[in-house]
């Protein structure tokens, strides 16, 4: 059973498996002798031992006008998993290499508004690594306070100030006076009075995303030129009147 697990695992379906270690066990035989041993239809044998065939695991030799089948040596799998591991890195490339294009619905969409939740600690990173790579000036209303730090791991937050630090990203942050804020850095701070009972919300790029603690994080994210226009001319209002 292990062995077929192995064969699964890189990338065999279960019947190939099974028709390729009956090969292994019983030796040359034709496509009806597989079909017994397994107790499977032969057009699901005929259709695992093309594929078999195609994949190098398996040979055929033609005697009387009947096929006969021989899986190749087992050392042939190695190979097969070096060859898939060889175009997975090439497809790898591809995909990195094509990535910019396949965002652009996502960056830009057609209806002019996105809108996606994410929930939890990883859905929460999402946003965070969304800003890092957008990158520019975040503007913060309702600065993230220590309370996220009972629902996110602070190993989180320092790896992410870290990256801000490395790839110099700035921020403007307003944060309600009387809380304990994290400290983002190259961030100029301003007060705001109690009072205000703003949601935490980032803008940057395009976005707006907007954050609750219920009790595990939910991140609201608006891709919307003209919503994002909106909440940065109503920061910057806020911003010169705040001192």
């Amino acid at each position: 059973m292990w062995l077929k697990s192995l064969l699964m695992g890189i990338g065999l379906s279960n019947n190939e498996a099974d028709v390729y270690l009956a090969l292994l066990e019983g030796g040359e035989t034709i496509a009806s002798g597989v079909s017994e041993k397994l107790d499977v239809s032969r057009s699901h044998v005929y259709d695992s031992l093309k594929r078999l065939t195609t994949k190098g695991l398996v040979s055929y030799v033609i005697r009387n006008d009947r096929r006969y089948f021989k899986a190749a040596d087992p050392k042939k799998i190695l190979e097969y998993l070096i060859e898939q591991e060889s175009k997975l890195s090439e497809n790898r490339k591809a995909i990195e290499d094509a990535l910019p294009r396949l965002r652009e619905p996502i960056q830009n969409p057609s209806d002019g508004t996105y809108v996606r939740v994410f929930d939890g600690v990883e859905g929460f990173k999402t946003i965070l690594d969304d800003t890092l790579e957008v990158g520019g000036e975040l503007l913060v209303f309702n600065s993230l306070g220590e309370n996220y730090l009972k629902r996110i791991p602070k190993v989180v937050f320092e790896n992410y100030f870290k990256e801000r630090v490395k790839r110099k990203l700035r921020a403007r942050i307003f944060f309600i006076e009387g809380t304990t804020v994290l400290p983002f850095p190259l961030a100029i701070y301003k007060k705001i009075g109690s009072g205000f009972s703003l949601a935490s919300l980032f803008i940057y790029g395009n976005n707006v995303v907007i954050f609750a603690l219920n009790p595990t994080p939910v991140s609201i994210k608006i891709t919307s030129s003209e919503v994002a226009r909106l909440y940065c001319t109503q920061f910057e209002l806020m911003w010169k009147k705040t001192k």
